[in-house]
């Protein structure tokens, strides 16, 4: 590879780093150590293979939606370090196309032995408990289910300070939210947790309490009592986003702020488009 070749992806990557926030940050997102990012900025590029090179280089072209920290993501960052490091269970609340997937993806990458399950309407049992497997690297294959929930929980507690993100828990049926019991139970003050959906999950669960639901106030407890209310992000936390992946209007900026009713999600789809209007009028 070419000097001409290193400085064009040199400049690539400093721009990257620039919207993203810092080095640190680009070095989670790419997989890449901090000396990589720093050798390549500062232009000490002795013994660096051509492979890491362009595998950096095509990370950095790819990434065509720049996240930033915003009033949510900050506040579960701080629950979940908090859960983490006092082996805890904590749960929390925010609408849908707030951040909540992707703050807490940031987290696990950041943090050793720290897993995420993403779960879904469909999901059984048996699909639960392999999904938690998966997570940490292990097969729920030829498991009955009570065989699966006992290797998961050996698994966990075999790990050095472990903390698992159970993202939209609000979607599982009633029995399989109810299993989250038994592995709190084998695992209890070794394994942080933490439970977060919409705001739909704590009315379930009220509703399920008051109608004195096996398993529903036991969830509530071991939450110690209350599921957090994370809030909504701010105009200012998602102009700062649009801004940083290429809305430099104000005017602009503030329409599609306010047209995304606050979604993260929507806010992303209206400045895909209005950016590929732009391209598309040149």
């Amino acid at each position: 590879m070419n000097t001409e070749t290193k400085q064009q992806i040199k400049a690539d990557l400093a721009n990257y780093v620039s919207k993203i926030g810092s080095a640190n940050k680009a070095r989670v997102r790419l997989g890449v150590s901090g000396a990589t990012i720093s050798n390549i900025l500062n232009g000490k590029w002795e013994n660096m293979a051509d492979s890491l090179w362009l595998g950096i280089h095509k990370q950095v072209l790819q990434s065509d939606w720049i996240h930033s920290d915003t009033s949510v993501s900050k506040k579960l960052m701080r629950l979940y370090a908090d859960a983490k490091e006092n082996a805890e269970v904590r749960g929390a609340t925010a609408n849908a196309g707030r951040g909540k997937t992707h703050t807490a993806k940031l987290f696990v990458s950041e943090n050793d032995n720290s897993f995420l399950v993403s779960c879904d309407q469909t999901m059984k049992i048996g699909d639960f408990l392999a999904e938690m497997l998966r997570a940490i690297g292990k097969q729920k294959a030829g498991l009955s289910n009570y065989e699966a929930l006992n290797f998961l929980c050996e698994e966990l507690l075999g790990l050095k300070n472990p903390f698992f993100i159970i993202d939209e828990f609000d979607k599982l049926k009633d029995i399989v939210k109810f299993l989250f019991i038994s592995i709190y139970n084998r695992t209890e003050g070794c394994v942080s947790f933490f439970i977060q959906g919409a705001p739909y999950l704590k009315k379930s669960l009220d509703t399920l309490a008051k109608k004195d639901k096996q398993g529903a106030k036991e969830i509530i407890d071991r939450l110690n009592g209350k599921i957090i209310d994370l809030g909504d992000n701010t105009a200012a936390d998602l102009a700062g986003i649009a801004l940083i992946n290429g809305i430099n209007d104000p005017e602009r900026c503030t329409y599609l702020v306010n047209d995304s009713d606050y979604s993260l999600r929507r806010l992303k789809s209206s400045v895909k488009v209005e950016l590929r209007r732009r391209k598309e009028a040149v």
